[in-house]
């Protein structure tokens, strides 16, 4: 970041500090960086849907530890982009994983979401609302369309290592 660049921040749950849906301003300097997380050890509530905006450039990276599958402990993170650069179609090749997730989030009401694979589907969700969908063993290719733009976060893995 910039010299004194202001970090608005909404969290959707609880963190440590502050309370869900109160907006709070941390001011960060060149070189530095600030962590939220959640009160909860427990999968939800999620920070999902979460509103960060700042007055400069800023780089918001997401992940959870401690991720549990099969006896397997995991880690994941992300570095996601602005609203400005997500879209409406998203194809998803598969892994052959246990436990394969993928989340779609809306950053706008009354979001379409179809998903096309082995079986078919659509739902609809609004801004800040995730929509879990899972995968079975004849999915290869996952297509997923929307009417308004999402973010999309596809989980998967490779055993244990």
């Amino acid at each position: 970041t910039q010299p004194n660049t202001t970090v608005l921040i909404t969290p959707r749950a609880n963190i440590v500090g502050h309370s869900a849906n109160v907006t709070y301003s941390v001011t960060l300097n060149a070189g530095q960086t600030y962590s939220a997380r959640t009160t909860s050890l427990a999968a939800t509530p999620s920070l999902a849907g979460s509103i960060i905006s700042s007055n400069k450039p800023v780089a918001v990276t997401v992940h959870s530890g401690a991720l549990s599958s099969a006896g397997c402990m995991s880690t994941t993170g992300d570095q996601i982009t602005t609203t400005e650069h997500i879209g409406t179609d998203y194809i998803i090749y598969k892994n052959n994983a246990f436990n394969e997730r993928i989340y779609v989030l809306a950053t706008q009401n009354a979001t379409t979401v179809e998903v096309y694979k082995s079986t078919n589907s659509n739902t609809m969700i609004n801004w800040g609302e995730t929509h879990q969908i899972t995968t079975n063993v004849n999915d290869t290719v996952i297509y997923i369309k929307t009417n308004k733009p999402v973010y999309v976060y596809h989980l998967s893995g490779n055993g244990c290592r």
